[in-house]
């Protein structure tokens, strides 16, 4: 049985999802966090042929038996800008979608394998500003005015009609 340390690629579909990551890809993909779906597109995607989002359907339904897999782009598009990988230039898949993404880890991104720190850390560790709660002033109290009473009318109504 063909298994790593992460995943069971024993139900592997190598005619849907192509040739398997090496282990290799895997621990690189696992060095920058999101362990699972996410990081077994990454290692998809460090494969010479890289991948397209059917190959990594393909992959997820197979490796995690969940059917209706999603693309998983959000984490390698985030260390691709986070300069830890480049993408590089591949020709359209021949499975019906036309974007394979294959990416090369970059002297930034062995750097940061190397210091054994996780991704996920480096994200998370933004320090956090306590804002004070501001205390809250005392508004003037306004006096209330007396109030004003309406005199009577003392004149009599006239309650015939003028006529011109």
């Amino acid at each position: 049985m063909a298994k790593n340390s992460h995943y069971d690629f024993s139900k592997w579909p190598t005619k849907a999802a192509g040739a398997k990551p090496t282990i290799e890809q895997v621990n690189v993909s696992h060095a920058f966090g999101k362990p699972g779906k996410q990081s077994l597109a990454l290692a998809m995607a460090m494969r010479p042929i890289g991948a397209t989002a059917n190959q990594v359907l393909a992959a997820v339904e197979a490796v995690f038996n969940v059917p209706g897999g999603r693309p998983q782009n959000n984490h390698r598009t985030r260390v691709i800008k986070a300069g830890y990988f480049t993408r590089l230039p591949m020709q359209a898949g021949g499975d019906g979608n036309h974007t394979c993404y294959a990416i090369k880890l970059t002297p930034k991104g062995q750097a940061h394998i190397d210091s054994g720190a996780t991704y996920a850390a480096k994200v998370e560790a933004k320090p956090v500003k306590v804002v004070k709660a501001k205390k809250a002033k005392a508004k003037p109290v306004k006096a209330e005015a007396e109030p004003v009473q309406a005199e009577p009318v003392t004149e009599p109504v006239n309650a015939e009609p003028v006529l011109s």
